[in-house]
């Protein structure tokens, strides 16, 4: 059994860092060496993984920075609900990181080349988009004439009343269209009328999340659009590139929170903003708090959990299909208390620790490094392949706020792949 020296590396600095940390905890050390123990070893294994990769779009790249970047700013306690965490979330928060690149490692070890490749031809591209937007616009018209948009209403639950059951799966698959026609501007030479209509659709699928009010789908377009240019182009990401990317990721925030009808009055009542100890502007108190409280909350919620031995682990699969309209209402009962009633996000850990508890986040964890590394590994067999694995990025990218992994659209947006892979492509073997 052989691994990389890279990532024996990487799994090494992690395991002394816990080691490290767990022992300065017992003797009660300030947050602020905490903070600068956790920005070093980030810094230190970032720099380790870019020299490797050249790239920071690799997966173990943006789950480094993502992860100790937002429990770094969790530590800070801006806020007078952020106490210090308990052992047991800083065992979870800490052997997340270990036990993904322990995943990782297995699966390098297990991982078997492929002999074929996907073609994906000018036509093929067409014909994906094309059905890509047949699959999108009836269920998104469906619910409109439901539910009517979000953006339009004056109401601040709207955005999560949108949607119907099963179909809006559907909808929000809007977010594969914009990589699919970036993939095809690049690659092919596109005629008049191409480059007209391609744009229009274009413009339509990333107005889906705004007109919906939905910040996770609009930071996921983003990413995979980058992604999908970068695979395409075979061009790397430079400093200005990444700042102009931020700046729009930024403005795209900032308008549809704009959009949920959430003024000052109401974000100072319902989460205390003006309890913050130091004077921020409120954009950034909800920046803050949206990056930095999942960590409380995960260590608010575990002192109150009924371990659901292995029920958060399905619930995806069941959802997909429908079953969860024949089990009893309390199967998947998950509602706990939390830091503020309203706020109920958290990180990746929590499924896993629900399911079975310590051990459950180290499993789970093991799972997602084990599915990350193999979509890497077929990353470049085809675009199709690497759009799983740019959702894989995307999952990690947002490790602080959710478990993608175990929500049913990352498995719906792979099941939508997969069948119109299949639909309008073919296989040929690899010379």
């Amino acid at each position: 059994m052989r691994f990389p020296k890279i990532n024996l590396l990487l799994l090494g600095n992690s395991l002394i860092l816990s080691v490290i940390i767990i022992f300065l905890l017992s003797f009660r050390i300030s947050n602020g060496i905490i903070v600068v123990l956790l920005l070093a070893f980030m810094t230190y294994q970032l720099v380790l993984i870019f020299r490797n990769s050249k790239s920071p779009f690799d997966m173990d790249f943006v789950f480094t920075l993502v992860w100790f970047t937002s429990m770094s700013l969790s530590v800070l306690q801006l806020h007078p609900v952020q106490i210090n965490w308990s052992i047991t979330s800083w065992i979870c928060f800490l052997g997340a990181y270990i036990f993904y690149l322990i995943g990782s490692l297995i699966e390098m070890n297990l991982h078997q080349v492929k002999n074929s490749a996907f073609v994906l031809n000018k036509n093929n591209t067409k014909s994906s988009i094309y059905l890509l937007l047949m699959l999108i616009s009836v269920p998104f018209i469906i619910e409109v004439l439901h539910s009517g948009i979000p953006a339009l209403s004056g109401s601040m639950s709207a955005y999560k009343d949108f949607g119907i059951p099963v179909i809006h799966y559907l909808t929000v698959s809007c977010v594969l269209l914009p990589p699919f026609i970036i993939f095809y501007f690049v690659k092919f030479e596109s005629s008049f009328f191409d480059k007209i209509i391609f744009s229009v659709i274009f413009i339509y699928s990333i107005t889906i999340p705004i007109l919906i009010v939905s910040r996770q789908l609009i930071i996921l377009v983003l990413i995979l659009s980058v992604l999908s240019y970068y695979f395409a182009s075979n061009k790397t990401l430079n400093l200005r590139n990444a700042i102009f990317l931020l700046c729009m990721l930024c403005v795209l925030w900032l308008i549809t929170s704009g959009l949920r009808n959430q003024n000052e009055d109401y974000l100072n009542t319902v989460f205390e903003y003006n309890l913050f100890k130091i004077n921020l502007p409120l954009s950034l108190k909800n920046a803050y708090s949206y990056i930095a409280w999942n960590f409380d909350n995960f260590n608010y919620n575990i002192q109150f959990v009924d371990f659901k031995f292995g029920k958060n682990f399905l619930e995806p699969f069941l959802s997909f299909f429908g079953a969860r309209k024949f089990l009893p209402s309390d199967f998947f009962n998950t509602a706990l208390p939390n830091i503020f009633e309203t706020y109920t996000t958290m990180p990746i850990t929590y499924n896993g620790y629900q399911d079975f508890g310590i051990l459950g986040v180290f499993l789970y964890m093991c799972f997602i490094g084990y599915i990350c590394q193999f979509f890497k590994d077929n990353s470049k067999l085809s675009f199709f392949n690497f759009m799983e694995y740019a959702l894989c990025i995307y999952g990690l990218a947002m490790s602080f706020f959710t478990s993608f992994f175990s929500s049913t659209n990352f498995w719906a947006y792979l099941i939508i792949l997969i069948f119109i892979k299949h639909i309008v492509g073919h296989y040929r073997i690899k010379v």
